[in-house]
């Protein structure tokens, strides 16, 4: 006999999943459609932003004004929004209980009267987690190394946060540390070459010696000239 499906089961005995889905779907879908015929323009535009959000799967956040409707359960309880927030609050539940099992299953949640409810609510909802540890660049590397690279990926990191090159307007002038410049005026293509891929022509038809190799480039054009440099280096007659 094969196995049941755990999570089938798991929803199964899951109250707060069934009484969410224990509605009558034709009932719904005539109240849905005299509805529907009914609103205005506006909220057309609204109703179908939303839904092509929910459908995709792409996550938003929608701030709708309008009249009084009916409310439902509180955030505190359904969501668990901390009753007293700060900037650093979030949400947390026990993985695995009812009810983070059911908010794996929502696509959607209505969160009436928004205005009334503090920002920091609707942050600890939608929190952003951050990852510091740039594990790209400590793979493989001796540990006498792991400090330099550190340093290195601090400054990728403030460059990212903008936190580099004077304020933060949209442009900037940003210097580039000695010890990553090419400094050969004459071929600095080739300088990048041994650097990147050292001892290339006796490794270049091994599997793995490519894997943990690559040039990143601003635009096309560059691209296409890396490439093309590149290729002379190997033998053979070139071929597209």
């Amino acid at each position: 006999m094969p196995f049941p499906d755990d999570e089938y089961i798991s929803i199964a005995s899951n109250s707060l999943i069934h009484e969410e889905l224990s509605y009558d779907h034709n009932l719904l879908k005539v109240e849905f459609q005299t509805l529907f015929d009914s609103i205005t323009h506006e909220q057309k535009n609204i109703f179908d932003r939303i839904m092509m959000v929910v459908q995709q799967n792409k996550g938003g956040v929608f701030f709708v004004y309008g009249y009084g409707g009916t409310g439902g359960r509180t955030a505190h309880s359904r969501i668990h929004v901390p009753i007293n927030l700060n900037e650093d609050s979030t949400c947390y539940m026990d993985p695995g209980t009812d009810k983070a099992q059911l908010l794996e299953k929502t696509r959607l949640i209505i969160w009436d009267e928004a205005p009334m409810a503090n920002k920091h609510g609707f942050q600890a909802l939608d929190s952003v987690l951050r990852l510091t540890k740039n594990l790209r660049l400590t793979k493989g590397r001796p540990s006498s190394d792991v400090e330099e690279t550190k340093l290195f990926a601090k400054w990728l990191l403030d460059i990212c946060e903008g936190n580099v090159g004077g304020p933060n307007d949209g442009v900037a002038t940003i210097d580039i540390p000695d010890d990553l410049l090419i400094k050969d005026p004459v071929d600095p293509l080739s300088k990048l070459f041994d650097f990147v891929y050292p001892d290339i022509l006796p490794n270049y038809e091994k599997q793995h010696y490519f894997q943990d190799r690559a040039i990143l480039a601003p635009t096309n054009e560059i691209v296409d000239e890396i490439n093309d440099n590149l290729l002379k280096f190997f033998p053979g007659d070139e071929v597209e």
